[in-house]
């Protein structure tokens, strides 16, 4: 079984509840910069297995940033000049990322607190997205610009083979036995589920008037892919439209990994306090407990996952489930600014 990953649920709130007065520390760094000084934007974040390292993506000052947990502290930032986009831990100690604008993805290791790059795999089409088969030594990564998945063996360090899969194929997840990905065609608004041995598609489930498909996350008995989404519902923009939730709807869905099934989703949009831009998600270890970031409203969303009331065909309703919206043992929402 692949050793599945999860971004710890306590580790994104004392990330966020540390403050930034504890990020800036000037670390020992190999960049020159007075990195205290930069404007960073972090795009994504990774937890290490053993949770004793966070390490950051950052578009806006292209670097890459080494936080210890146990004292909040940043010990280690490197320069990345070409827009470091998804990263993931490896091991307790290798590094995976991508770099969006060279089409590249890179391994990095942690050698006493410094971030050191070790070697780098051209895949082309605008790498976004990261899947890894631990056991096996294998990364998937989407191909935005050629509608392909890459596959690359880590231990070797080499692109293995490209598989076709559709247009704009930006975020993807393996289950656990590792035969199987689910990745989200933004170009298709569609689920496909591809067999990992042949490279065929299985099968795809529609999302109809699908758009900004977000970060996938696989439950611990492979059963399911969850994902953001939004809906655009193309009708007119009036005020009436808007509190009804017919113009865009904000949507976390799953889909089947053991065969064809209609896709089940839950609606996110609060009456009079809508949510905007879902776009990561994540579910804590023991199955319960799902967060998701609404980024246009810069917050965390965070769900009770058993009885998340799921809906197929006919469904789900245009706003929240009013049992849902009003039990705080299910649904809470957490104010974080920035756009998360």
């Amino acid at each position: 079984m692949i050793k599945t990953i999860h971004l710890s649920i306590l580790s994104i709130f004392y990330l966020y509840a540390s403050g930034a007065e504890q990020l800036t520390a000037q670390p020992q760094t190999s960049s020159k910069a007075k990195v205290a000084d930069l404007d960073r934007s972090p795009y994504d974040l990774a937890v290490a297995p053993d949770e004793r390292f966070l390490v950051t993506a950052n578009q806006f000052s292209n670097t890459l940033s080494l936080i210890r947990t146990s004292d909040h502290r940043l010990v280690d930032e490197v320069p990345c000049e070409n827009q470091p986009t998804d990263i993931e831990f490896i091991d307790n100690t290798r590094i995976l990322f991508t770099t969006k604008a060279t089409g590249q993805i890179h391994q990095l290791e942690i050698d006493e607190d410094k971030l050191i790059v070790r070697n780098q795999v051209k895949v082309g089409g605008e790498p976004h997205g990261l899947a890894i088969n631990r056991e096996a030594g294998l990364a998937y990564i989407g191909l935005v610009a050629t509608g392909e998945i890459a596959e690359v063996d880590l231990n070797r360090n080499r692109l293995t083979r490209k598989i076709p899969v559709g247009r704009w194929p930006k975020y993807l997840t393996l289950n656990p036995k590792g035969d199987r990905i689910a990745v989200g065609l933004g170009g298709e608004s569609k689920i496909a589920i591809v067999d990992v041995e042949s490279g065929e598609t299985l099968y795809t489930e529609p999302l109809a008037n699908g758009t900004n498909l977000g970060q996938m996350q696989t439950s611990q008995d492979g059963q399911y892919a969850y994902f953001t989404w939004m809906v655009y519902r193309t009708n007119p923009i009036t005020v009436g439209n808007i509190r009804r939730g017919w113009v865009l709807a904000s949507r976390i869905g799953r889909v089947r990994f053991d065969g064809p099934s209609y896709r089940e989703a839950i609606s996110l949009d609060v009456p009079g306090k809508a949510v905007s831009d879902p776009h990561d998600l994540s579910i804590s270890p023991d199955q319960q407990t799902l967060i998701a970031s609404g980024s246009g409203t810069h917050e965390l969303l965070i769900y009770r996952l058993p009885d998340l009331p799921f809906v197929a065909q006919g469904g789900p309703g245009d706003l929240i489930d009013r049992g849902l919206q009003y039990s705080r043992e299910r649904f809470r929402r957490l104010d974080l600014g920035g756009r998360p």
